[in-house]
């Protein structure tokens, strides 16, 4: 998962240097060159899932819907750290330009240091799952969130190029959480894996776009750098709710009850074919 998780953010963490340099290159036209990736891995997608259709029909016959036995709490844990970490990367990344272009820096200074956050958390991401396997996911969420504390309050301080090294820790450690957190869900919700997946990368999602128009107002109100600052008011709530989070022997537990019952094969028995021939 954490291989998933970093192949999908170096993606996003190239695109916006790929687009620049098909634009300066072939001009405002050349930028329709961008669809060429996309569309060749959704038809590469579409041929690989029509094989496994039949497959994937016959695992969702024999695995049974078993709403009513997903743990709720620790489900609603593992939501609420995804959307607060997601809720402060999100906003950090959206204002880094507008920030340091207020500042007098030119775009060839913000534009790298928006990369190297999402980078950083590409990093972060391969890395989580050495980690937790190691030291259990939920001491690594807790360790991850109470070291943002510094790192966050180090960039919104210290301006210019020493930026780059702190929005680099920024990333590194909001990423650690993510894949182990999309793991812990598909566990949660056994047998349905892509539901899981949507749900905490959509709230995910959803939660860092809420995040950006509310950071705006708090830049208005008192300055972009006391709204970066009040991010860490986020990830004091995220510590909290991080606690809730099962442990690994929790967590087998849960995989244990949740788990599908073994079929039982309808065959008769000796007896009752003896019987029958009475």
């Amino acid at each position: 998962m954490s291989v998933y998780v970093t192949g999908g953010t170096l993606g996003v963490a190239l695109g916006p240097l790929i687009g620049a340099f098909v634009f300066t290159v072939f001009g405002v036209r050349g930028t329709a060159l961008m669809f060429l990736p996309g569309l060749s891995i959704a038809i590469w997608l579409l041929y690989e899932l029509r094989s496994r259709d039949t497959r994937d029909r016959v695992a969702r016959r024999e695995v049974p819907a078993r709403w009513a036995q997903v743990p709720l709490l620790p489900l609603l844990a593992v939501i609420g750290v995804m959307m607060s970490r997601s809720w402060t990367l999100l906003r950090i990344e959206a204002f880094i330009p507008t920030w340091y272009s207020s500042m007098g820096y030119g775009p060839s200074f913000y534009g790298p240091l928006a990369t190297t956050i999402v980078l950083a958390t590409a990093v972060g991401a391969i890395g989580s799952g050495t980690l937790a396997d190691r030291f259990g996911r939920r001491n690594i969420t807790v360790l991850t969130l109470v070291l943002s504390i510094p790192a966050i309050l180090l960039f919104a301080q210290f301006t210019g190029p020493v930026a780059f090294m702190t929005a680099a820790a920024v990333g590194l450690l909001a990423a650690l959480s993510g894949p182990l957190m999309l793991v812990m869900a598909q566990q949660l919700m056994a047998g349905r894996a892509g539901m899981a997946s949507g749900l905490i990368l959509g709230l995910g999602f959803v939660t860092g776009a809420i995040g950006v128009p509310v950071m705006g107002a708090l830049a208005d109100a008192f300055g972009m750098q006391a709204a970066m600052r009040l991010q860490v008011a986020v990830v004091v709530l995220s510590i909290g709710i991080a606690w809730l989070l099962p442990s690994e022997e929790r967590m087998r537990a849960l995989q244990r009850e949740s788990a599908p019952e073994p079929k039982q094969d309808l065959l008769p028995t000796a007896g009752a074919v003896g019987g029958g021939r009475q």
